[in-house]
Protein backbone atom coordinates (compact mmCIF):
# COMPACT_ATOMS: atom_id res chain seq x y z
CA UNK A 1 0.00 0.00 0.00
CA UNK A 2 1.30 3.66 -0.70
CA UNK A 3 2.69 5.50 1.87
CA UNK A 4 0.20 8.53 2.83
CA UNK A 5 1.71 11.96 3.92
CA UNK A 6 -0.63 13.58 6.35
CA UNK A 7 -1.83 17.06 4.31
CA UNK A 8 -1.92 18.73 7.94
CA UNK A 9 -2.22 18.17 12.02
CA UNK A 10 -5.45 16.69 13.41
CA UNK A 11 -7.61 19.62 14.81
CA UNK A 12 -8.27 19.86 18.21
CA UNK A 13 -10.70 17.23 19.68
CA UNK A 14 -14.74 18.86 20.05
CA UNK A 15 -13.45 21.43 17.51
CA UNK A 16 -16.54 20.30 14.75
CA UNK A 17 -19.05 19.73 17.88
CA UNK A 18 -19.58 23.67 17.94
CA UNK A 19 -19.72 23.89 13.88
CA UNK A 20 -23.42 23.76 13.36
CA UNK A 21 -24.10 26.61 16.14
CA UNK A 22 -20.96 28.76 14.52
CA UNK A 23 -22.78 27.83 11.53
CA UNK A 24 -26.07 28.71 11.92
CA UNK A 25 -24.79 32.28 14.16
CA UNK A 26 -22.70 33.19 11.30
CA UNK A 27 -25.12 32.65 8.87
CA UNK A 28 -27.84 34.58 10.84
CA UNK A 29 -25.35 37.76 11.26
CA UNK A 30 -24.66 38.17 7.35
CA UNK A 31 -27.96 37.23 6.32
CA UNK A 32 -29.33 40.22 8.41
CA UNK A 33 -28.43 42.64 5.30
CA UNK A 34 -31.01 43.51 2.88
CA UNK A 35 -30.05 41.39 -0.45
CA UNK A 36 -27.29 39.63 0.80
CA UNK A 37 -28.73 36.42 0.68
CA UNK A 38 -29.51 36.70 -3.05
CA UNK A 39 -25.99 35.93 -4.41
CA UNK A 40 -25.47 33.80 -1.54
CA UNK A 41 -28.48 31.55 -2.33
CA UNK A 42 -27.30 30.91 -6.01
CA UNK A 43 -23.53 30.08 -5.19
CA UNK A 44 -24.47 27.53 -2.89
CA UNK A 45 -27.31 26.34 -5.51
CA UNK A 46 -24.85 26.10 -8.44
CA UNK A 47 -22.52 24.07 -6.31
CA UNK A 48 -25.85 21.89 -4.72
CA UNK A 49 -24.30 22.30 -1.45
CA UNK A 50 -27.87 21.72 0.07
CA UNK A 51 -27.78 18.37 -1.76
CA UNK A 52 -24.83 17.51 -0.97
CA UNK A 53 -24.80 17.81 2.34
CA UNK A 54 -28.22 16.33 2.98
CA UNK A 55 -26.15 12.72 0.87
CA UNK A 56 -23.97 12.77 3.44
CA UNK A 57 -25.95 12.79 6.67
CA UNK A 58 -27.19 9.97 5.35
CA UNK A 59 -24.14 7.87 5.01
CA UNK A 60 -21.49 10.16 7.10
CA UNK A 61 -19.18 7.55 6.84
CA UNK A 62 -18.96 7.71 2.96
CA UNK A 63 -15.32 8.60 1.75
CA UNK A 64 -17.33 9.90 -1.49
CA UNK A 65 -19.47 12.31 0.08
CA UNK A 66 -17.09 13.67 2.47
CA UNK A 67 -14.86 14.89 -0.10
CA UNK A 68 -17.31 15.97 -2.24
CA UNK A 69 -18.81 17.95 0.05
CA UNK A 70 -15.74 19.24 1.21
CA UNK A 71 -15.19 20.40 -2.46
CA UNK A 72 -18.24 22.22 -2.98
CA UNK A 73 -18.20 24.07 0.39
CA UNK A 74 -14.52 24.96 -1.29
CA UNK A 75 -15.67 26.44 -4.72
CA UNK A 76 -18.97 28.05 -2.52
CA UNK A 77 -16.07 29.78 -0.63
CA UNK A 78 -14.22 30.94 -3.12
CA UNK A 79 -16.61 32.27 -5.44
CA UNK A 80 -18.23 34.14 -2.81
CA UNK A 81 -14.98 36.02 -2.16
CA UNK A 82 -14.83 36.71 -5.59
CA UNK A 83 -18.17 37.98 -5.60
CA UNK A 84 -17.31 40.21 -2.23
CA UNK A 85 -14.10 41.74 -3.89
CA UNK A 86 -15.82 42.65 -6.62
CA UNK A 87 -18.84 44.06 -5.45
CA UNK A 88 -16.12 46.24 -2.97
CA UNK A 89 -14.37 47.44 -6.00
CA UNK A 90 -17.72 48.27 -7.87
CA UNK A 91 -18.79 49.97 -4.36
CA UNK A 92 -16.48 51.19 -1.70
CA UNK A 93 -19.47 51.78 0.57
CA UNK A 94 -20.33 47.91 0.26
CA UNK A 95 -17.22 46.80 2.58
CA UNK A 96 -19.81 45.60 5.33
CA UNK A 97 -21.65 43.70 2.76
CA UNK A 98 -17.87 42.24 1.67
CA UNK A 99 -16.92 41.34 5.18
CA UNK A 100 -20.54 39.69 5.71
CA UNK A 101 -20.01 37.36 2.79
CA UNK A 102 -16.54 36.52 4.13
CA UNK A 103 -18.35 35.09 7.24
CA UNK A 104 -20.76 33.26 5.14
CA UNK A 105 -17.97 32.05 3.10
CA UNK A 106 -16.27 30.69 5.91
CA UNK A 107 -19.36 29.25 7.63
CA UNK A 108 -18.81 29.73 11.03
CA UNK A 109 -17.14 32.38 13.54
CA UNK A 110 -13.27 34.00 12.64
CA UNK A 111 -10.87 31.94 13.59
CA UNK A 112 -12.75 28.81 13.18
CA UNK A 113 -11.61 25.74 10.96
CA UNK A 114 -13.50 25.59 7.96
CA UNK A 115 -16.08 22.76 7.31
CA UNK A 116 -14.28 22.15 4.04
CA UNK A 117 -10.96 21.25 5.68
CA UNK A 118 -12.79 19.25 8.36
CA UNK A 119 -14.41 17.15 5.90
CA UNK A 120 -10.98 16.80 4.53
CA UNK A 121 -9.88 16.01 7.29
CA UNK A 122 -12.25 13.52 8.07
CA UNK A 123 -11.89 11.91 4.41
CA UNK A 124 -8.15 11.25 5.29
CA UNK A 125 -8.52 9.89 8.04
CA UNK A 126 -11.06 7.08 7.46
CA UNK A 127 -9.18 6.47 4.22
CA UNK A 128 -6.25 5.76 5.69
CA UNK A 129 -7.68 3.76 7.89
CA UNK A 130 -9.37 1.62 5.07
CA UNK A 131 -5.00 1.67 3.64
CA UNK A 132 -3.43 0.44 6.59
CA UNK A 133 -6.22 -1.95 7.07
CA UNK A 134 -5.48 -3.67 3.54
CA UNK A 135 -8.76 -1.92 2.02
CA UNK A 136 -7.25 0.39 0.03
CA UNK A 137 -9.08 0.14 -3.23
CA UNK A 138 -9.34 2.31 -6.51
CA UNK A 139 -12.57 4.30 -4.94
CA UNK A 140 -10.25 5.14 -1.62
CA UNK A 141 -7.23 5.72 -3.52
CA UNK A 142 -8.85 8.35 -5.59
CA UNK A 143 -10.44 9.95 -2.30
CA UNK A 144 -7.29 10.50 -1.05
CA UNK A 145 -5.97 12.01 -3.96
CA UNK A 146 -8.58 14.38 -4.08
CA UNK A 147 -8.37 15.34 -0.12
CA UNK A 148 -4.32 16.19 -1.19
CA UNK A 149 -5.41 17.92 -4.33
CA UNK A 150 -7.72 20.38 -2.21
CA UNK A 151 -5.05 20.70 -0.17
CA UNK A 152 -2.90 21.80 -2.61
CA UNK A 153 -0.59 18.37 -2.82
CA UNK A 154 -0.69 18.05 -6.18
CA UNK A 155 2.18 15.39 -6.60
CA UNK A 156 0.70 13.26 -4.32
CA UNK A 157 -2.67 13.20 -5.65
CA UNK A 158 -1.07 12.39 -8.68
CA UNK A 159 1.11 9.76 -7.81
CA UNK A 160 -2.30 8.16 -5.47
CA UNK A 161 -4.74 8.30 -8.66
CA UNK A 162 -1.85 6.73 -10.99
CA UNK A 163 -1.78 3.59 -8.48
CA UNK A 164 -5.58 3.88 -8.48
CA UNK A 165 -5.57 3.74 -11.92
CA UNK A 166 -3.63 0.67 -12.04
CA UNK A 167 -6.32 -1.13 -9.99
CA UNK A 168 -9.78 -0.26 -11.70
CA UNK A 169 -11.22 0.16 -14.88
CA UNK A 170 -14.67 1.02 -13.96
CA UNK A 171 -13.85 5.02 -12.61
CA UNK A 172 -11.12 4.81 -14.93
CA UNK A 173 -12.41 8.26 -16.84
CA UNK A 174 -13.15 10.08 -13.41
CA UNK A 175 -9.95 9.05 -12.49
CA UNK A 176 -8.32 10.71 -15.57
CA UNK A 177 -10.21 14.10 -14.86
CA UNK A 178 -8.38 14.22 -11.20
CA UNK A 179 -5.33 13.55 -12.80
CA UNK A 180 -5.72 16.37 -15.11
CA UNK A 181 -6.78 18.83 -12.35
CA UNK A 182 -2.98 17.52 -10.29
CA UNK A 183 -1.38 18.03 -13.60
CA UNK A 184 -2.71 21.29 -14.24
CA UNK A 185 -1.75 22.32 -10.57
CA UNK A 186 1.38 21.26 -11.50
CA UNK A 187 2.19 23.17 -14.43
CA UNK A 188 2.69 20.59 -16.50
CA UNK A 189 0.05 21.26 -19.39
CA UNK A 190 0.86 19.22 -21.99
CA UNK A 191 0.24 16.34 -19.61
CA UNK A 192 -2.72 17.97 -18.40
CA UNK A 193 -4.18 18.08 -21.69
CA UNK A 194 -3.43 14.60 -22.35
CA UNK A 195 -4.89 13.30 -19.72
CA UNK A 196 -7.79 15.67 -20.52
CA UNK A 197 -8.54 13.99 -23.07
CA UNK A 198 -8.13 10.91 -22.44
CA UNK A 199 -11.05 11.65 -19.76
CA UNK A 200 -12.96 12.70 -22.58
CA UNK A 201 -12.66 9.47 -24.38
CA UNK A 202 -13.24 7.30 -21.79
CA UNK A 203 -16.08 8.75 -21.09
CA UNK A 204 -15.92 12.22 -19.10
CA UNK A 205 -16.95 15.36 -20.59
CA UNK A 206 -15.26 16.96 -17.26
CA UNK A 207 -12.16 16.73 -19.35
CA UNK A 208 -13.24 19.72 -21.01
CA UNK A 209 -13.18 21.94 -17.65
CA UNK A 210 -9.58 21.16 -17.44
CA UNK A 211 -9.56 21.94 -21.58
CA UNK A 212 -11.21 24.93 -20.83
CA UNK A 213 -9.19 26.31 -18.20
CA UNK A 214 -5.96 25.47 -19.72
CA UNK A 215 -7.21 27.52 -22.54
CA UNK A 216 -7.89 30.13 -20.56
CA UNK A 217 -4.45 30.96 -18.77
CA UNK A 218 -2.28 29.12 -22.12
CA UNK A 219 0.90 31.55 -21.90
CA UNK A 220 0.83 31.75 -25.80
CA UNK A 221 -2.76 33.01 -26.14
CA UNK A 222 -2.32 35.82 -24.24
CA UNK A 223 -2.51 38.22 -27.33
CA UNK A 224 -5.28 36.79 -28.95
CA UNK A 225 -8.32 38.48 -29.11
CA UNK A 226 -10.36 38.55 -25.28
CA UNK A 227 -13.26 37.50 -26.86
CA UNK A 228 -12.10 34.92 -29.09
CA UNK A 229 -10.41 32.89 -25.90
CA UNK A 230 -13.93 33.59 -24.08
CA UNK A 231 -15.82 32.01 -26.78
CA UNK A 232 -13.77 28.93 -26.96
CA UNK A 233 -13.43 28.47 -23.15
CA UNK A 234 -17.88 28.92 -23.58
CA UNK A 235 -18.01 26.08 -26.14
CA UNK A 236 -15.69 23.77 -24.13
CA UNK A 237 -17.85 24.50 -20.79
CA UNK A 238 -20.68 23.86 -22.73
CA UNK A 239 -19.64 20.43 -23.96
CA UNK A 240 -20.20 19.21 -20.14
CA UNK A 241 -23.02 16.76 -19.45
CA UNK A 242 -24.76 17.48 -16.33
CA UNK A 243 -24.40 13.42 -15.42
CA UNK A 244 -21.01 13.35 -15.46
CA UNK A 245 -20.95 16.33 -13.15
CA UNK A 246 -23.37 14.21 -10.83
CA UNK A 247 -20.98 11.10 -10.90
CA UNK A 248 -17.62 13.04 -10.16
CA UNK A 249 -19.10 15.60 -7.88
CA UNK A 250 -21.84 13.90 -6.34
CA UNK A 251 -24.64 16.22 -7.95
CA UNK A 252 -25.28 19.53 -9.84
CA UNK A 253 -27.67 21.53 -11.32
CA UNK A 254 -29.15 22.76 -14.26
CA UNK A 255 -29.15 26.87 -14.97
CA UNK A 256 -32.88 25.99 -14.67
CA UNK A 257 -32.51 24.13 -11.23
CA UNK A 258 -30.32 26.56 -10.33
CA UNK A 259 -32.60 29.65 -10.87
CA UNK A 260 -35.30 27.55 -9.23
CA UNK A 261 -33.35 26.69 -6.11
CA UNK A 262 -31.96 30.50 -5.19
CA UNK A 263 -35.80 31.44 -5.84
CA UNK A 264 -36.55 28.98 -3.02
CA UNK A 265 -34.00 30.93 -0.50
CA UNK A 266 -33.04 27.73 1.16
CA UNK A 267 -29.82 29.86 2.86
CA UNK A 268 -29.91 29.23 6.55
CA UNK A 269 -31.61 25.84 6.01
CA UNK A 270 -28.23 25.00 4.21
CA UNK A 271 -26.31 26.25 7.01
CA UNK A 272 -27.90 24.28 9.30
CA UNK A 273 -27.34 21.20 7.31
CA UNK A 274 -23.98 21.55 6.18
CA UNK A 275 -23.26 22.10 9.65
CA UNK A 276 -25.24 18.55 11.38
CA UNK A 277 -23.79 16.78 8.47
CA UNK A 278 -19.82 17.75 9.46
CA UNK A 279 -20.89 16.78 12.78
CA UNK A 280 -21.91 13.65 11.90
CA UNK A 281 -18.74 12.93 9.77
CA UNK A 282 -16.62 13.78 12.94
CA UNK A 283 -18.27 11.63 15.50
CA UNK A 284 -18.49 8.77 12.42
CA UNK A 285 -14.66 9.33 12.33
CA UNK A 286 -14.12 9.45 16.12
CA UNK A 287 -16.53 5.68 16.08
CA UNK A 288 -14.14 3.88 13.64
CA UNK A 289 -10.92 4.63 15.81
CA UNK A 290 -9.53 1.72 17.67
Amino acid sequence: MPNLPRPSADPPDGLAASVGRLTRLGRKRAGALPGLTVPVDAVVARHSVDLLATRLREDPRDLRRLVQLAEALAATRRDLRRWAQARAVADPVSLLVRVAVGRAAQLGEPGQEPPAEQLLRRAFALGQARVRGGEGDATTLHVLARVYLARGMPAEALRLTTAALRLSSDERAELLVTAARALQQLKRREDAEHAARRAVEHGSTLGYVVLARLRATDPSGLTNAPRARLDAWVELRRKVRLDDRIRYSGAARSPGEVARATRAAQWRKVAVTVGDAVDLATRATKERKP
